[in-house]
């Protein structure tokens, strides 16, 4: 994600997007004017902490938690981001490939909100909403594709461009 502030005066912005049960959040790196901040993993009270004292020093921060409300909504924090700045956040997640049949595996990369399946009797789960000002973001993955054997063929949903690496691994 590239975030660039326009506004004339600092801004928090707040991304959440859709996170698969099975993925884990293992890595997040911040680009900042020319210094890449690799950020720490800690516990979800003291990440907060952080993150609000540096903001209420007027230091840019970032952070990244399962939204409290929707387990299944990953929250992006930036704060305090600077008039004409522009930062870059790349989050690292793994997850494994479901095994269809056949030796075939399934790979799904949620980016959209869609309404979800509540059965009957049980609370249903309030799509998030967009507010606040909108700031101009890009959002780009790279997808990297282990197996133990040759992969022999790639099928895609959607348009990407693909190598094929000489361990037998496919890259985006």
């Amino acid at each position: 994600q590239v975030f660039h502030n326009k506004d004339t005066s600092p801004v928090e912005a707040v991304y959440k997007f859709p996170m698969d049960p099975y993925f884990s959040v293992n890595g997040m790196k911040i680009t900042l004017d020319d210094k890449e901040i690799d950020a720490v993993i800690m516990k979800k009270e003291e990440a907060k902490e952080k993150y609000d004292d540096a903001v209420a020093a007027g230091n840019t921060a970032a952070k990244i938690n399962y939204d409290e409300n929707i387990p299944e909504i990953l929250e992006l924090a930036v704060g305090a981001l600077q008039p004409d700045k522009t930062i870059k956040i790349d989050v690292s997640i793994v997850s494994k490939c479901d095994v269809i049949q056949y030796g075939l595996f399934s790979f799904i990369f949620p980016i959209n909100f869609i309404p979800k399946y509540t059965p009957s009797g049980t609370a249903s789960i309030e799509q998030p909403k967009v507010g606040g000002s909108v700031l101009d973001g890009l959002f780009s993955a790279n997808i990297v594709v282990e197996a133990n054997s040759v992969i022999s063929d790639l099928s895609v949903s959607h348009m990407m461009e693909y190598s094929q690496e000489n361990d037998g691994s496919q890259r985006n």
